[in-house]
């Protein structure tokens, strides 16, 4: 008997780990608008993200995905004296975006530790207040103890 002999595909699939780590080009958009499966930087999952015409591709993106874009003219590889400019643009936005993180309201943090301070004081004047009342055995009237209407704390 004979076995009938099983024809070999030459096809080999990469798994996506692989397919993630690979290192592409720099891609720009020249479609008016398209849709990418990006890797999202927060979990880790793929996500659908719309780019507009003269939008650069971000390294995350899908390789699946891209490769049909680029098949159908929608993208297209940047290269030379372009390439050049889209790395020192990519650079500013990073330098731009960590500007963004740390913000220098020097007068914005000044007034929020003034709120804060006065907050502490208010407090600690009230505790000092209820201490003193505590200890002469009086009540301490607070406008708040008033039943709603009244135009005093205390009628007197």
């Amino acid at each position: 008997m004979t076995e009938p002999k099983t024809a070999k595909t030459t096809e080999a699939k990469v798994p996506e780990s692989k397919a993630a780590d690979t290192k592409v080009g720099t891609y720009r958009v020249t479609a008016p608008y398209v849709t990418l499966k990006v890797r999202s930087a927060d979990s880790g999952s793929m996500v659908l993200l719309g780019f507009y015409e003269g939008a650069i591709v971000p390294a995350s993106v899908d390789l699946d995905d891209l490769a049909r874009h680029i098949r159908k003219g929608m993208v297209e590889k940047v290269g030379g004296d372009e390439l050049k400019s889209v790395q020192e643009q990519q650079v500013a936005a990073d330098k731009a975006a960590e500007a963004a993180e740390a913000p220098e309201d020097k007068e914005g943090a000044e007034a929020v530790k003034d709120a804060e301070a006065s907050a502490k004081d208010a407090e600690d004047a009230e505790a000092k207040e209820d201490a003193e009342a505590k200890k002469t055995r009086t009540p301490r009237i607070k406008a708040s103890d008033s039943p709603r209407g009244l135009s005093t704390a205390a009628q007197g």
